[in-house]
């Protein structure tokens, strides 16, 4: 009894541990940036408009590989302005503005960076993704044109993205309508593609139709052959790589079938593959650094492991480039097996279908694939696996 209670008090202190890394790990977290960056590598932005609500806190937060980076400075909103001193580094730095209020969209506004560029945003109205900028850097104003080829759809999905977190439309009605918005504003974007200079815009904009072109049921036809004719070293090039991913994605994978044997490596670059599993049950976790969700979901993955040690394997396929992957694995309590394919999403999670985070997978003990889903809602993933898993941990027996 002594022992139980023990290993009882354990279980809780591991658990604890675990919540309060997790929430560490949501906290905003600014780089400080050093005198050297401070001096020589710094792009100012500033903002202004009647809309800014006094005191509340804008960030930036660094884009990189679609997934947040970092959280790199703040200010707080004072007298209907904000100003913001961006550490870039070298070459074009890609982030967005965040607003810590409700009255703002939860979608982006893309801005580009290089050293010493300076940026002013007029805040017009309620519709960031739309606001005019005026930026010493190129490849804001190019980036630009494509927002403002479709800004009454911009304007209008704004405008229900407010309505929805504010619970005045349902999920499904608003999936519906933005998704229609979403397949008009690509689909003249994908147009005005043919008479652009490739460039950084170009292959952002391209990977983002391509990523959504199976979802919107995007005619990709004349993407393909304006990728035929793009030079090698774009191909090759990691976001290149992704586009031709996503054009050309592999039969898609469901419940019912053979999780394929691809290779995944881990932090210290040995690869693996789910054969290594066979005998036990896997609970695959899909996740990326930017997705709170998934962070709040460790604390019961931790308890699972604990729960079915000898029966369950779980493991957290990252879809972050490399590069965000490793900064993110030194402050995220990821729990087993901590894998990427380095396809980000364009790989295994483009075959599933989802492209939601986090995605969850059951797979059998003889690698059939037995549930899928998308989200985490507390103790939903414990009422999951024991549908699969006896309270004791022991699986039941394979039938051959």
């Amino acid at each position: 009894m002594k022992n139980q209670f023990f290993g009882l008090i354990l279980s809780m202190l591991l658990v604890a541990t675990f919540k309060a890394v997790a929430q560490d790990a949501l906290a905003w977290t600014p780089i400080q940036e050093t005198e050297t960056e401070a001096n020589n590598s710094v792009a100012v932005i500033t903002g202004h408009g009647d809309v800014l609500p006094e005191g509340v806190v804008v960030r930036f937060i660094r884009i990189e590989g679609g997934a947040g980076d970092s959280y790199v400075t703040t200010d707080t909103i004072a007298n209907g302005q904000f100003r913001l001193e961006v550490p870039t580094g070298e070459g074009v730095t890609v982030g967005s503005l965040l607003f810590d209020y409700h009255a703002f969209p939860t979608l982006i506004r893309k801005l580009y960076l290089t050293p010493g560029a300076t940026v002013e945003i007029d805040a017009i109205d309620r519709y960031m993704s739309s606001w005019p900028v005026k930026s010493s850097v190129p490849e804001q104003a190019e980036s630009d044109l494509y927002v403002y080829e479709s800004k009454d759809q911009w304007t209008e999905y704004q405008a229900l993205n407010i309505d929805y977190h504010k619970f005045k439309i349902k999920p499904d009605v608003y999936d519906q309508k933005t998704d229609s918005l979403s397949r008009l504003i690509h689909r003249r974007e994908l147009e005005l593609l043919k008479s652009r200079p490739v460039g950084m815009v170009w292959i952002d904009i391209a990977k983002n139709i391509a990523s959504m072109s199976v979802r919107l049921n995007i005619d990709t036809e004349d993407l393909k052959s304006m990728y035929a004719t793009l030079d090698d070293s774009i191909k090759n090039s990691s976001k290149g790589k992704a586009i031709y991913g996503f054009l050309y994605p592999g039969s898609p994978i469901k419940v019912g079938e053979k999780f394929p044997d691809t290779d995944f490596h881990d932090l210290d670059g040995n690869v693996h593959s789910f054969s290594e599993f066979q005998g036990k049950w896997c609970l695959v976790d899909f996740w990326n650094s930017g997705c709170a969700p998934c962070l709040r979901a460790y604390p019961e993955l931790h308890e699972l492991k604990e729960k079915y040690q000898d029966a369950l394997e779980i493991v957290s396929i990252s879809i972050d480039s490399f590069n965000i992957w490793r900064k993110a694995s030194e402050k995220i309590p990821t729990i087993g097996h901590n894998w990427n394919e380095g396809k980000e999403n364009y790989g295994i999670f483009e075959r599933l279908g989802t492209q939601a985070y986090p995605t969850y997978l059951v797979i059998s003990p003889v690698g059939t694939i037995e549930d899928l889903w998308v989200g985490y809602d507390t103790g939903e993933l414990k009422q999951k696996m024991s549908i699969h898993l006896k309270p004791e941990g022991k699986t039941e027996e394979l039938i051959n």
